[in-house]
């Protein structure tokens, strides 16, 4: 399936469409302004239902595989104030699925931001403690194929090849706002921690042969540099491999993967100052919230390579992955008020 119009055809038909596509591509004039670069967002924040964000473009393949396979339920895992967890179990009640979320942590004793979404939505949470990867999906799973369930698991973060799709999926749409609006950015920076995106997106790159740059900020300290770069790689190969594309990824001949670690070290979800301070900035340059956990450190991180003059020349693409109702759970982020 070698040919873009088989590529295009094929990503249009094997998902089920939920999300409000294609989303918004906008200049940021105050940020520009302030950094001195042009800075564009591709507003996926806006994907649609539950809020918007990334994962609802992955959740359409998935989800239209899970319709395939007749699946009634749904299982996925993240952490208490996981923005994944949030979208699946919203794109799941629209289609009638039931929806089982395990989710890291304890029993709060207010439910907010995140996790009061996972419950407006009609989700069953259960309570993993520090696993909150899906380590112990496998014992749900087989708890509800024994209850008469016909279950279907997405995977962390929707993170598999068939999740990707939606990415590869985004980048031709992508493209297409580049060549209306005349635009022509050097680069693509965005938040990276479970993989799918970055790798949908540089599947993209692949299949049209772009050269735009695309580089990945890392979010969680538990994930090594080299490890992830791997699995980046291991999921563009199952990617092409669905669209019948022959290049291979392998040793020999691996696509280039920019990841920028330095920030990460911080902790998963820890706002550091300066992650609160660039939130500050960002919503009074051009009135764009970011989250606390992905956007804040990939805004952050462009700033970063910005100054150290690690992006090639022209116009810079911000990849805006959502996540914003985070912003109210409390324990995350908050700002005191005057007086």
């Amino acid at each position: 399936m070698n040919n873009l119009n088989a590529i295009t055809n094929y990503l249009q038909t094997e998902k089920v469409s939920l999300c409000a596509l294609p989303t918004p591509l906008l200049y940021l004039p105050g940020l520009s302004r302030i950094w001195q670069r042009d800075i564009f967002c591709k507003r996926d924040d806006l994907s649609g239902p539950a809020f918007g964000g990334n994962k609802n473009r992955k959740l359409e393949y998935l989800l239209h595989d899970a319709q395939k396979k007749e699946a009634d339920t749904i299982i996925t895992s993240g952490s208490v104030q996981s923005n994944h967890c949030r979208q699946t179990a919203g794109l799941a009640a629209m289609l009638g699925l039931e929806c089982h979320l395990l989710l890291g942590g304890a029993v709060p004793n207010q439910s907010q931001a995140n996790l009061l979404l996972d419950l407006l939505f009609g989700a069953t949470i259960h309570w993993t403690g520090k696993q909150r990867k899906g380590e112990t999906e496998k014992a749900l799973l087989q708890k509800l194929i024994d209850a008469g369930k016909r279950p279907y698991l997405v995977p962390y973060g929707g993170s598999n090849g068939r999740g990707a799709l939606g990415y590869t999926s985004a980048f031709l749409e992508l493209q297409g706002q580049f060549r209306s609006q005349k635009i022509f950015p050097g680069s693509i920076v965005l938040a990276s921690s479970s993989g799918a995106t970055y790798a949908g997106l540089l599947a993209g790159k692949l299949v049209t042969g772009d050269t735009i740059e695309i580089f990945g900020i890392e979010i969680d300290p538990d994930q090594k540099s080299d490890d992830q770069t791997r699995h980046i790689h291991s999921l563009i190969s199952e990617t092409l491999s669905l669209l019948g594309v022959s290049t291979k990824v392998d040793s020999g001949n691996p696509p280039p993967v920019h990841l920028y670690g330095e920030l990460k070290e911080a902790g998963y979800a820890v706002v550091t100052e300066e992650e609160k301070q660039v939130i500050l900035q960002t919503a009074r340059a051009d009135a764009l919230l970011l989250d606390p956990v992905y956007t804040a450190r990939a805004m952050l991180g462009l700033h970063r390579l910005l100054t150290k003059k690690l992006l090639p020349e022209g116009p810079v693409l911000f990849w805006h992955t959502g996540g914003q109702p985070a912003l109210f759970d409390q324990n995350l982020f908050s700002i005191s008020p005057p007086g």
